[in-house]
Formats: C-alpha cells, sequence, structure tokens
C-alpha cells in the first residue's frame, strides 16, 4: 500500500512542479519570440507578464487551491502578488549580478538567485496571499477526535 505524502508536502510538490512548469513557459516562450525575430527586451518584457500571469494562476487554482476558502478575495490577492513581483524582480536582479560580481556564470547566477527566493516566495504565497480564512479547516484534515 502507498503512503501518502503529509498535506505540507504534497503543498511544496504542487510549489515545485508549478515552478518548473512556469519556468518552461518563461524561457519557451522567449525562445519562441526570439527565434520569430522580436527584440530581445521585448521578448523578456513579454514572457516575463505571461510567466507572471501563469504563476498566480498556478498558485491560486493549483498549488493552495482545495484545502477551504481564502481569507483574502481575488483582487486583495492580485493587488499583493503585484506587489510582491515588484520587490522580487529587482531583488532577484540584484542577486544575479551580485553573484555574476563574484564570479558566477549568468545562467549559474540565475539558478543561484532563483533557489534563494524561492522559499520565500513560498513563505509569502502561503501566509500572506492565499492563506486560509480564520477558523477554515483544510478539506483533506482528519476529523478530530470527539467530533461528528
Amino acid at each position: 500500500m502507498r503512503r501518502r505524502l503529509p498535506p505540507s508536502l504534497q503543498r511544496v510538490t504542487r510549489y515545485l512542479t508549478a515552478g518548473g512548469f512556469v519556468a518552461g513557459v518563461n524561457l519557451g516562450l522567449g525562445a519562441l519570440l526570439l527565434a520569430l525575430g522580436v527584440e530581445v527586451q521585448l521578448t523578456v518584457a513579454i514572457a516575463y507578464l505571461v510567466a507572471l500571469t501563469t504563476h498566480f494562476a498556478l498558485q491560486r487554482l493549483f498549488v493552495f487551491a482545495g484545502e477551504g476558502e481564502f481569507a483574502l478575495t481575488l483582487r486583495q490577492q492580485l493587488r499583493r502578488y503585484l506587489a510582491m513581483a515588484t520587490v522580487q524582480y529587482p531583488t532577484t536582479a540584484g542577486l544575479v549580478a551580485l553573484l555574476v560580481a563574484l564570479g558566477c556564470s549568468n545562467l549559474s547566477a540565475m539558478v543561484c538567485a532563483a533557489l534563494m527566493v524561492m522559499p520565500v516566495n513560498y513563505v509569502v504565497l502561503r501566509t500572506r496571499m492565499f492563506h486560509l480564512a480564520a477558523g477554515d479547516e483544510p478539506a483533506h484534515a482528519a476529523a478530530r477526535p470527539g467530533s461528528g
């Protein structure tokens, strides 16, 4: 009999899966646009916006969905998400620049910077954007002893 992962580990697995998919969307769309002759800066902007939109949707509908009612409305989540993205982009760019200045290759600096911000992003997403309404228990939680 297969043992199921604890719900928190299932969520982290979904988060990593969604992140990998979004990275593929970003890089794949970027490669396609470049192959079609789109200027690199426009390509980066378009791919980033599509990836950002995809990331938000996956976090809301796949990673954190099905656990109960969210404490925030969609509009509130979007505002917080855009605020996080506004902080994350320069933070990641700064980390990449620092790592390159310290001798890392561009690609390894990008990967390392992404790995550095990933845990922080997860905590922010879980605790500030996609957290449950007060008193709302996850749908997968086992019944408490003595209840029912």
